[in-house]
């Protein structure tokens, strides 16, 4: 069985880790028959993600940056694509874009009208010491 590694903004980490996003989109999924639905986050460098952490939470997350530091079990793939009249170019519930911690606008922009899919995260695990990308 094959697991996939995405890599994700600290800022979106965060969110993730904190359990309070959810719904991951992203503009494409693995079609493998042998993928096994573990999906690996790594958590990239970037500083100005970072900086949107709140200061108090900051020191918590600071040791992920630049390592894999938690993996899920994606137990769903949600199809949005352009036929919604809630969100311009998304069909996409209010309560899923919630989940995606997103504004129609964001999707807008991301997928550019292209269809994006939404990962539901199930059965989270935070390491307690982030793994080198190696």
């Amino acid at each position: 069985m094959k697991s996939v590694l995405i890599s994700i903004k600290p800022y979106w980490f965060y969110l993730i880790c904190e359990r309070l996003k959810t719904i991951e989109i992203r503009k494409t999924f693995p079609k493998s028959v042998d993928w096994d639905r573990r999906t690996y986050l790594y958590c990239t460098k970037d500083m100005k993600s970072f900086n949107k952490i709140p200061s108090d939470k900051k020191g918590k997350y600071h040791k992920f940056f630049g390592n894999v530091g938690a993996s899920f079990l994606c137990d769903e793939i949600i199809d949005f694509n352009q036929e919604d009249y809630n969100c311009p170019g998304y069909d996409i519930s209010d309560d899923d874009l919630k989940r995606a911690y997103l504004h129609c606008e964001d999707m807008f922009i991301y997928g550019k009208g292209k269809t994006l899919y939404g990962w539901h995260i199930s059965e989270l695990k935070i390491y307690d010491e982030p793994k080198e990308l190696c």
